[in-house]
């Protein structure tokens, strides 16, 4: 073997032994940037079932109830999905009514910025509401959400409640 031979044979040996680490390198670094990323898509989920009616007494007042109080955690970069139904009832009578909103740490969150709901006796005596939030303005940290009533009549109620409370990296 000639003295070119033998140079041309150790460069094709160390460049395809350059090739084989940098494919290495290349690999190894993206699975390891790829197991510090948070994964998309729901990360945890609170969820309760109340068949308890509660009534709108005293008339005119908000009423948190507690019962329906979820605790949930919020981490860095998610977002959270709100999603609350149930069943109303009005007294049968003129301009009978009832409001339903969320209240997040104590502050109720009013429309027209956040979601809520106002029945009327014109419109049914019976109904379903649903209330749907989706923000991405809560800071991380530990936090309490539930759901306030209002209501023209010592009568008028909420049933058959479900709330569902989700966190989220979009």
């Amino acid at each position: 073997m000639s003295k070119s031979s033998i140079l041309a044979f150790i460069a094709l040996i160390l460049g395809v032994a350059g090739l084989g680490m940098g494919f290495y390198s290349i690999f190894t670094m993206q699975n390891l940037q790829m197991q510090n990323l948070p994964k998309s898509g729901i990360q945890k989920t609170w969820y309760l079932f109340e068949s308890t009616p509660y009534y709108t007494n005293p008339i005119s007042t908000g009423i948190d109830i507690d019962d329906l109080l979820i605790n949930f955690t919020v981490n860095s970069g998610e977002s959270v999905y709100f999603l609350f139904n149930t069943r109303y009832y009005l007294f049968p009578m003129t301009d009978s009514e009832i409001y339903i909103n969320f209240v997040l740490d104590g502050n109720g969150l009013y429309s027209p910025v956040y979601p809520s709901g106002w029945y009327r006796s014109d419109d049914e005596v019976l109904g379903d509401a649903t209330l749907v939030l989706l923000t991405d303005t809560i800071p991380p940290g530990n936090h309490n959400v539930t759901i306030r009533i209002r209501g023209s009549s010592a009568a008028n109620s909420i049933t058959s409640t479900t709330f569902l409370i989700q966190t989220f990296i979009p």
